[in-house]
């Protein structure tokens, strides 16, 4: 403290606003933490591959959805996780993605970790040219119990063609939604 010092005859303060700077922090922070819960609550996950899909960035959800640990999806080839029948799909998928088209969702074959094969519906986005991101994002989504149901009604409806008698499916309004073979030879 130089106060006492007889040589010193005044005193020099200086002091900048910070409100400014303090409020952009803030908002910055408040949007991480926006960003961060999504990635970590969201049941899609969401994943960011290179142009030569390596993988950067996996979301928390993506070890809920696929049964791997983080490391393990990174330590992984992923192409072969995808089933063998699904596979050209989605690398044509990824390479139409790569060339500037816009690509719709893909469904393709899983395989987890117990050995199963489940269904997963996929987006993905191509920002490598946006500086932010530079990569593709993709998206996923376990769809894997909709296949399923759709599987039992089909086959529920084709035992329908079984049964000898007419079956008619028909709305109130009297709009016939569906008919089996019975129905065919009967009318």
């Amino acid at each position: 403290n130089q106060l006492d010092n007889p040589a010193i005859e005044g005193l020099v303060v200086t002091s900048r606003d910070m409100t400014e700077r303090k409020n952009a922090e803030d908002t910055l922070r408040r949007s991480e933490e926006k960003f961060r819960s999504i990635m970590e609550n969201s049941k899609i996950g969401f994943s960011l591959f290179n142009k030569d899909s390596v993988v950067h960035y996996l979301s928390p959800t993506n070890e809920v959805i696929f049964g791997y640990s983080e490391e393990e999806l990174l330590s992984m080839n992923l192409q072969y996780m995808i089933h063998p029948d699904d596979r050209k799909m989605t690398e044509s998928q990824f390479r139409r993605l790569l060339d500037g088209e816009e690509v719709g969702p893909v469904e393709f074959r899983w395989l987890m970790k117990d050995g199963r094969w489940k269904w997963i519906e996929s987006n993905a986005f191509n920002y490598l040219d946006n500086k932010s991101l530079q990569s593709i994002l993709v998206t996923y989504q376990d769809v894997n119990q909709r296949h399923e149901s759709d599987s039992r009604i089909r086959y529920q409806a084709a035992m329908l063609d079984f049964v000898s008698d007419a079956i008619i499916l028909q709305e109130l309004n009297g709009k016939i939604l569906f008919w089996n073979k019975g129905a065919e030879n009967m009318y």
